[in-house]
């Protein structure tokens, strides 16, 4: 494809902001006829933010030019979340592309490049897609023929977001339709900081029936330039609306996502979402928000669409803490969450009689909220507390010494209830209110109510920034073995802990660092003793490291996988570490929370050992390296007492106290007396030590709920790795899946650090299948590798772009 980058001008590096965006739900359209042009060559570039995937009869039409049924062309997102073009003459798919990735998170922005140029010598040049700056993989094609015309820039109706049978449910924003040039994504967007991308301003020609629509104005109806299909192109190409109203012109955007409530949590038939994942509706169950906080004080509201007069017929707004997010709670059929009746950690205001709702127990508070009234809710975790408010009335602090890590919004339907929710996007509540755009402290937001002072809209501009880049501190690296020694390049920094696998033979997972130093390894699927030899890394270099001529590293013909923690330079040397009762060797990276220690065992109960960090841990990984004995985890979601073996598909044990029933602190781990935790006297050990870094790291529990349609587990980010273990007795293994062997959804390809099966690479509703997302994971399976039924999981996950500036995946 000839793709003209004269036409547009590079970006200046300041930041592009872009401040609107359009809310369709339903059978909202933009349309227009435009004057016959250019069928050959175009290029379409949007950002798309999707609500609720449960339209199996709908398709997102991103442009539709429908001539009759047997001539049309249309660009969608079809109801299977696959990204089409398609084009019928007579009939006959004269252009047909589907490409692979499955488009089903509804947290955050896609950026979408659809790029025609039919006059190309090279078919498959001829027709291109790009998700995110990323050319997208096909699962099928029908390239057009040589110069071939297609609809677009036909003289007919050319619609935005319906189409003849479908009908669009999101968010749209940037939209730019360029007539006569085929484009990169370069023109649009470029790669930030974070390994995110993000939008530029295009600023090429855009043909004689191109157009920009940026809904900057608020007007609908009739074509005008100050409508909200206005073209800003200096074309006037404007766009019609219908079904369209003034309150969707919404301030969520690519450049500042805002919190939407959470259509990928629960698995219910019986549930709704409408107006921009804003309004919920349906069987009795709580929603959580797609944003946690930690720290800071945040304001949103709620407006009781149809609260209902007796207790089964009412609604209920609140918190829920991160802990209990992951429990599946409804022994029903609908599978859900009761957040108010049975999680810990969940904190509400109750509109039937106004009480307060205090995990499963509730108290007199306030007044009761019926249908029409707008409840504040004021979240103070730098004072713990939180405050409701009912039509701007203080309520009194409803609940004080919160707990510390992540809180979520949470609204709790009872049947018959109806919410719609406002993070400062839409204080007409989709056009229920009359909007009174009050921004929160910092000039964010519209909202209904001034928010009290100090307090935020839960967005991503008033997120904090990350702690760390996560490229700067793990990285996947994939190489194909040679049958010699190599060179290993790409990690983005010196490792200190390398975890290696070939994915196409039964070698062992091996796992070497810089602490017991090269040529030095143990096999995570194995109780052996550590070995030595040349034959694996021989250095760590400031790029990656070297390896020897080892199958188990480089055997001719076989691909690795390569997973690459950095412990940093600080190392400790040989017994100078004496914070705990043991003098270690201790290398650390306090920013990423991760250290590795070595010491000598002394079989004594009760012992401590520094770790080296800032907070307690919650992953601890021990190894004895003189004894063919377990691999011991501690892992902070399991019980006090209860570990469970890296080595092993076995579930969680308690035969006996590794950790000498003490939780580590945030300085030390304290040890227990047996061989695979604290050595015979004299044995060499050594421990892989983390502790959760918002936006790069997170390791906690989920329960399982047995359905394809499987739980959504919130991390913070968008996973570049992630390790799931059953807990449960006679669990299943423990099964590895990472960002670089899977690029897109779904996730399949499946590593397992307690076998040397080669990688499983099957799909399908029962198999160990996952969505990676701006903001988690989604089970994908029902299988007992990762989702069984009432079963708990225990996961270990690194991100690859913090929540903050993630794309959508």
């Amino acid at each position: 494809m000839a793709f003209d980058a004269s036409q547009f001008m590079s970006p200046t590096g300041s930041e592009y902001e872009i401040t609107n965006s359009l809310r369709m739900n339903g059978n909202a359209d933009l349309d227009r006829t435009p004057d016959a042009s250019n069928r050959k060559t175009y290029t379409l570039s949007a950002w798309v933010k999707r609500s609720g995937l449960t339209h199996a009869s709908k398709q997102i039409s991103l442009m539709d030019v429908y001539v009759d049924t047997n001539n049309f062309t249309r660009i969608v997102i079809e109801s299977d979340d696959k990204l089409q073009i398609l084009s019928r003459v007579s009939n006959q798919n004269t252009l047909a592309l589907n490409t692979s990735p499955l488009l089903r998170d509804v947290s955050a922005w896609y950026h979408i490049v659809v790029a025609v140029d039919t006059t190309d010598g090279t078919a498959n040049d001829r027709v291109k897609i790009y998700i995110n700056g990323v050319e997208a993989p096909v699962a099928s094609r029908t390239n057009p023929d040589q110069n071939y015309d297609g609809h677009i820039n036909a003289a007919v109706l050319h619609d935005i977001g319906k189409s003849t049978d479908t009908s669009y449910d999101g968010y749209l924003a940037e939209y730019n339709f360029i007539d006569g040039l085929a484009l990169a994504p370069s023109a649009f967007g470029e790669t930030g900081d974070y390994g995110e991308w993000k939008p530029i301003k295009y600023a090429g020609a855009y043909g004689d029936e191109g157009f920009y629509l940026d809904f900057k104005s608020s007007g609908v109806g009739t074509a005008g330039s100050g409508t909200v299909g206005a073209d800003r192109s200096g074309n006037g190409n404007h766009y019609t609306s219908s079904n369209i109203a003034v309150t969707d012109q919404m301030l969520d955007s690519p450049t500042n996502n805002f919190c939407t409530m959470n259509s990928l949590s629960p698995n219910t038939s019986g549930l709704t979402f409408s107006e921009g994942n804003l309004k919920m509706a349906g069987a009795d169950i709580g929603f959580f928000g797609t944003m946690g906080v930690s720290s800071g004080k945040w304001y949103y509201e709620m407006h009781s669409t149809n609260a209902g007069s007796n207790s089964q017929n009412t609604s209920a707004v609140g918190i829920v803490h991160s802990d209990a997010l992951h429990d599946t709670v409804d022994s029903s059929s609908n599978d859900g969450f009761q957040l108010f009746g049975g999680v810990n950690k969940a904190r509400g205001y109750y509109g039937f009689v106004g009480n307060k709702l205090d995990e499963d127990s509730n108290a007199s508070y306030g007044a009761a909220f019926v249908t029409g009234d707008v409840i504040g809710v004021a979240l103070n975790l730098d004072d713990k507390e939180i405050t409701f408010y009912k039509n701007n009335s203080s309520q009194g602090v409803a609940f004080t010494s919160l707990g510390s890590g992540e809180w979520f919004p949470l609204w709790q339907n009872w049947t018959g209830s109806v919410g719609v929710m406002n993070f400062g996007q839409d204080s007409s509540f989709a056009g229920v209110k009359t909007a009174q755009g009050n921004a929160d402290g910092s000039g964010v937001g519209d909202f209904f109510y001034a928010p009290p002072s100090g307090f935020l809209a839960l967005c991503t501009n008033n997120l904090p920034e990350p702690a760390v880049i996560p490229s700067e501190h793990f990285n996947t690296v994939l190489y194909d073995g040679t049958g010699a020694g190599q060179t290993i390049t790409g990690v983005g920094f010196q490792p200190d802990w390398n975890w290696t696998k070939p994915r196409n033979n039964t070698g062992s997972h091996i796992l070497t660092d810089s602490v017991r130093g090269v040529a030095k390894y143990h096999e995570s699927n194995s109780t052996g003793v550590e070995q030595s030899g040349s034959t694996g890394i021989t250095s760590f270099n400031s790029d990656g490291y070297v390896i020897g001529a080892g199958n188990d590293w480089s055997a001719d013909a076989d691909i690795f996988a390569s997973w690459n923690w950095k412990a940093g330079n600080a190392t400790l040397a040989s017994n100078a570490f004496t914070q705990g009762s043991i003098a270690s060797t201790c290398s650390r990276n306090v920013d990423a929370g991760f250290s590795i220690v070595s010491w000598t065992g002394n079989a004594t109960a009760g012992a401590t050992i520094g770790h080296g960090l800032s907070k307690a841990p919650e992953i601890v990984i021990i190894k004895n390296r003189d004894r063919a004995v377990d691999w011991t985890v501690f892992h902070g979601a399991l019980a006090v007492d209860f570990h469970i073996k890296l080595h092993s598909a076995n579930g969680a044990a308690n035969s006996g106290t590794r950790f000498n029933s003490t939780d580590p602190s945030a300085t030390l781990i304290t040890l227990g007396q047996q061989d695979d935790a604290n050595g015979v006297n004299g044995d060499e050990m050594i421990a892989y030590v983390f502790h959760p870094v918002e936006g790069y790291s997170s390791f906690n529990s989920y329960v399982g709920n047995g359905n394809a349609d499987g739980t959504f587990v919130h991390t913070g980010f968008r996973p570049a790795w992630v390790l799931i273990k059953e807990s449960n007795e006679g669990g299943e293994g423990w099964q590895i899946f990472d960002s670089k062997r899977d690029v897109d959804n779904v996730q399949h390809n499946r590593l397992k650090a307690d076998s040397t099966n080669v990688e499983a690479t099957n799909t399908g509703s029962s198999t160990e299948n996952i969505d990676s997302l701006s903001n988690g994971f989604k089970c994908r399976g029902s299988s007992g590798g990762i989702n069984q039924s009432g079963s708990t999981y225990l996961y270990l996950a690194f991100a690859e772009t913090p929540f903050k500036y993630s794309n959508a995946r």
